[in-house]
């Protein structure tokens, strides 16, 4: 057992060396599935980022065919999907679970485990069954996972085996941690101009259609000087906070610059997006009016100006939306456009 364990460590060190050497991301956790084949335990692992992190969905794989590896890129689930199935998986290590195939019910899955434990074994391995290991980041909550099937003892793995691919789950939201804090904006936590730009390049790859709300807090600089740096912080965080409440699901949201925020929607269709940027009005509204006053006593400043003009946050959002060939850098300059307008409110 200490050779196994020698070999697996020896492993996640030379899959830390690739990692380290690649630069593309890609390229590390393709690392990381390698080095868990490298380890023996299994034949095949796949590493996965959901599509809804502010990476992308992303994948590194190993041992699986190029048509297996194209199916999941079509095919993401999202973290709740995931979490569904470990709750009706066994867990073997901290974080790590076995899924049975014939997962079906939450009541026939706690028979299966009670047989389990009582045998203090576990059954052969079926083709179907799947080991996963969530991926946390501190921030974000799940961001990925690392699923493995296939062992090379045809078994369903021992603790310590899977204690072993935990710690390459480990590597890899280390890698992904890193990444995540290159593309936050440090005071709002959401995305940045970094992960705008990487955003578009591959909504412009795609061709995809989408839409776009561009929010601009006006006057800000103005609040700056007359209110001080505290408050224009706390109205900037403030911001953040709402926009991350109130936009939907298929939406994401980042901080451009000092003032401007962009909303992106998968949905281009006008009555969708229209809908959305009323909803966000009517939020922005109630946050003009709730957040200032909280704003100014986090920054220390009296109650007395709470009813100066320059303490009122003016916001102003425009929006637009790709059906054609224009890049998505386009389709932004047509939102900030409309939320420049003088009659923008």
């Amino acid at each position: 057992m200490m050779d196994f364990r020698a070999e697996a460590l020896r492993a996640l060190l030379q899959a830390q060396s690739r990692i380290h050497a690649a630069s593309d991301l890609g390229e590390k956790l393709t690392a990381v599935a390698e080095g868990v084949v490298a380890t023996g335990i299994f034949r095949r692992a796949l590493v996965q980022v959901y599509g809804t992190a502010p990476l992308g969905h992303l994948i590194g794989a190993a041992g699986l065919s190029t048509d297996e590896i194209q199916w999941v890129a079509t095919h993401g689930h999202g973290p709740g999907y995931y979490r569904e199935l470990t709750a009706r998986g066994g867990e073997l290590a901290p974080g790590a679970f076995f899924i049975p195939h014939d997962a079906v019910s939450a009541e026939e899955m706690e028979r299966m485990l009670a047989s389990h434990r009582q045998a203090a074994e576990f059954t052969d391995w079926h083709p179907d069954d799947m080991f996963l290991t969530l991926m946390e980041s501190r921030n974000t909550g799940a961001i990925g996972n690392l699923t493995c099937d296939d062992p090379s003892s045809g078994k369903v793995p021992e603790p310590e085996a899977a204690e072993i691919i935990s710690l390459f789950a480990s590597e890899a939201a280390s890698v992904l941690e890193i990444e995540l804090l290159r593309r936050s904006d440090g005071l709002t936590g959401l995305g940045n101009d970094v992960w705008v730009e990487e955003a578009f390049t591959r909504l412009d790859a795609t061709g995809a259609p989408f839409s776009l709300l561009y929010v601009l807090i006006k006057d800000l600089d103005n609040v700056h000087q007359r209110l001080g740096r505290r408050f224009r912080n706390e109205v900037v965080k403030g911001l953040g906070r709402m926009l991350r409440q109130a936009v939907p699901r298929e939406a994401w949201c980042a901080r451009l610059h000092g003032d401007e925020f962009v909303v992106v929607v998968d949905d281009p269709e006008p009555a969708r997006t229209e809908y959305i940027k009323q909803h966000l009005i009517k939020e922005l509204t109630k946050w003009n009016d709730m957040e200032r006053l909280a704003a100014l006593g986090a920054a220390g400043l009296h109650q007395s100006l709470q009813n100066d003009p320059m303490s009122f946050i003016q916001l102003s959002i425009g929006s637009a939306s790709r059906w054609d060939k224009d890049s998505a850098h386009e389709v932004l300059a047509r939102a900030e456009k409309a939320a420049r307008r003088p009659q923008a409110s």
